[in-house]
């Protein structure tokens, strides 16, 4: 994620494949606190999340999002259900 994400804004964690919202952070510290929905809270980096909205399939076309197809954990990018295939 290269903007600090907003509080209250939908993010998916890449490390463990669930959605969570934004608690607040630390731009200084690059953390951010996160509440998942078991109602849990950790802290993590910026960058194990990704902001949690729609998207296009760069190659086939397809609408995808983090919660329905999950995230690549070496790229960080959304993976098409339809092609398989994520940036790298």
């Amino acid at each position: 994620m290269n903007s600090f994400p907003d509080i209250g804004q939908s993010v998916f964690h890449v490390r463990t494949q669930k959605p969570c919202i934004v608690l607040g952070g630390c731009p200084g510290s690059r953390l951010v606190t996160i509440r998942f929905e078991n109602r849990s809270v950790a802290s993590v980096r910026l960058e194990e999340v990704v902001p949690n909205k729609t998207s296009v399939c760069p190659r086939c076309g397809k609408r995808i999002k983090p919660v329905q197809d999950g995230v690549c954990k070496l790229c960080k990018a959304t993976r098409c259900s339809r092609c398989r295939r994520c940036r790298c």
